[in-house]
């Protein structure tokens, strides 16, 4: 019963949230909270082991349709930048195995998409609604905050993803 009541508190902070999404960069960057999931075959994603790249995690629902209508963007954003350091982690909250990977046989995603069962990590990084999504920088900062679903591939966000690429590359050479 306590899942269900979740489930409906998420698709009704969901829906209105959808028509105002954008990338808002946060005050300050803030180390980004723990994140420990594991994937359709069992591998387990750390967040640490992504350190040095640019990083997207979004938390998402297949029962979500703002969610799913942003998957292609993120697909076509991964591809973009395919050959740099830069990830999308797929976070998918609370939904039963069978039912998500349905889901994905007949929704391609091009990006890892890791298990959040418990809504333990939904809790961790304060999500209030889906999709939520976090942009983090090279060093494990998050940089941007999303509420709600957006293109992701349009010309204003991958600029922001290669000025992220490109600060570590700067630090260096000053």
């Amino acid at each position: 019963m306590a899942r269900f009541r979740f489930l409906i508190v998420l698709l009704l902070l969901s829906s209105p949230l959808a028509a105002q999404a954008g990338l808002r960069e946060t005050d300050e960057p803030m180390d980004a909270p723990h994140l420990e999931l594991r994937d359709e075959d069992g591998k387990v994603h750390r967040l640490e082991s992504y350190r040095g790249r640019v990083l997207v995690v979004n938390f998402w629902a297949s029962w979500c349709t703002p969610c799913v209508r942003e998957l292609p963007s993120l697909n076509r954003l991964r591809k973009e930048f395919g050959d740099q350091p830069f990830e999308i982690l797929g976070v998918n909250v609370a939904e039963p195995p069978n039912r998500l990977k349905r889901f994905l046989k007949r929704n391609p995603i091009d990006f890892p998409i890791l298990y959040d069962r418990e809504s333990e990590a939904f809790y961790a990084w304060n999500v209030k609604g889906l999709p939520t999504s976090f942009v983090i920088d090279r060093e494990g900062r998050i940089s941007y905050l999303v509420r709600g679903a957006m293109e992701w591939d349009n010309a204003e966000t991958i600029g922001i993803i290669e000025s992220l690429l490109g600060q570590q590359a700067e630090e260096r050479s000053t």
